[in-house]
């Protein structure tokens, strides 16, 4: 147990440990970074739903929406939008730290592709077609 209160774990490897006391702190933070927020909204309502893990389908995600369509923390909720960023390669979901991982990679992903769209230079097109093609792996790398 180390001296500084939130901190355990061995000298060489502390983590920081919160408690139900801690609630503001945490939504502090999560304020800042809305995708995390996001995630917790996600897989809260994953629990809600008591879905099992593995999940096999995106479907049974897109069937929690509480509407064909959310604008939420920055982002569009959409079932098209939703299998777009939600890769068939991240199923089967095995576990709950892997929702959080599989939802926070589709809304960086779904954030950057928007970046991009609204700052591509006029040349985007070429420059798309000079770049190589990469192959669409179906499989877990």
């Amino acid at each position: 147990m180390s001296k500084y209160e939130g901190l355990v774990g061995p000298k060489n490897d502390l983590r920081i440990e919160f408690s139900p006391d801690d609630f503001e702190v945490l939504d502090t933070v999560l304020k800042e970074v809305p995708e995390l927020r996001l995630c917790a909204g996600i897989l809260r309502a994953v629990r809600a739903a008591q879905i099992k893990y593995p999940i096999r389908s995106i479907d049974q995600l897109i069937e929690l929406l509480p509407a064909r369509q959310l604008f939420v923390e920055g982002h569009w909720f959409r079932p098209v939008l939703i299998s777009r960023y939600m890769r068939e390669e991240y199923l089967p979901i095995r576990s709950e730290e892997e929702l959080v991982t599989c939802c926070y990679l589709a809304l960086i992903r779904c954030r950057e592709d928007t970046r991009w769209a609204a700052h591509a230079p006029p040349y985007a097109k070429e420059l798309l077609s000079e770049l190589p093609r990469v192959s669409t792996n179906k499989g877990r790398v």
